[in-house]
């Protein structure tokens, strides 16, 4: 983002817009959303603000399908744009164990309000998630933290069972299991977990995630990118 210095008053000026456009398949325009932030403080402040994220959250009811969701966002004051275009399937309601997306972490913070339904809260935090489209991270490195959410089958007696694999080209390189706590009170359970991957090559990789539940079952994959290790 490009800051208005003000040397004098020792302050610092920012504005940025944001746009998102939900469509149908066919490419008609359901939702049409946006904002516009102002950010400013103290000079002082300045580097510390250039390495923070700004959230654009908002919640969009959709009925099964599949659909794009283009976004843009314009730095006021340096005069530029940047777009994206993702896909988004909205899968019908299955009647068993179900699985979220499989995403990265890239933060969190405390949760504010009393929004029990928000996907990425977590008890008292709100995870931020990755949007850069696929898992990432480097050779030698166990930083990776992926969030997903598990459904439980209404009713069933026993608690779902989740087993994670990685691999590549077709032959896991990796397997186990995942010890899920319980479910809350609306069957959910949210789960946050680092994936060890510090003694994967570099390459591109698939991480599956698979979830049984009685006779019911769920499976979410998500492209992992492992780059070679950089130079410290």
């Amino acid at each position: 983002m490009t800051f208005h210095r003000d040397e004098r008053a020792g302050r610092y000026l920012g504005r940025v817009s944001a746009l998102a456009l939900v469509k149908s398949e066919r490419g008609d325009i359901l939702e049409k959303l946006g904002q516009d932030y102002v950010i400013e403080g103290r000079l002082a402040d300045l580097d510390a603000t250039r390495q923070r994220r700004v959230s654009f959250v908002r919640r969009v009811a959709l009925p099964p399908g599949r659909y794009s969701v283009q976004t843009a966002v314009r730095d006021g004051l340096g005069d530029r744009t940047g777009c994206s275009a993702t896909a988004l399937v909205v899968a019908p309601a299955a009647p068993g164990v179900r699985l979220s997306s499989v995403v990265g972490l890239a933060g969190a913070t405390p949760a504010t309000g009393e929004d029990r339904d928000d996907p990425f809260r977590v008890g008292q935090v709100r995870m931020s998630p990755d949007l850069g489209g696929r898992l990432h991270t480097e050779a030698g490195r166990d930083g990776l933290v992926v969030y997903y959410v598990v459904y439980a089958q209404p009713g069933a007696t026993e608690a779902p069972r989740m087993t994670l694999e990685i691999d590549r080209a077709g032959r896991v390189v990796r397997r186990g299991e995942v010890a899920l706590p319980a479910a809350d009170a609306r069957g959910r359970i949210p789960y946050v977990a680092q994936v060890p991957v510090a003694a994967l090559a570099p390459g591109e990789y698939t991480l599956r995630l698979s979830v049984t539940q009685g006779a019911s079952a769920a499976t979410e994959e998500a492209l992992l990118q492992v780059a070679a290790a950089s130079v410290r």
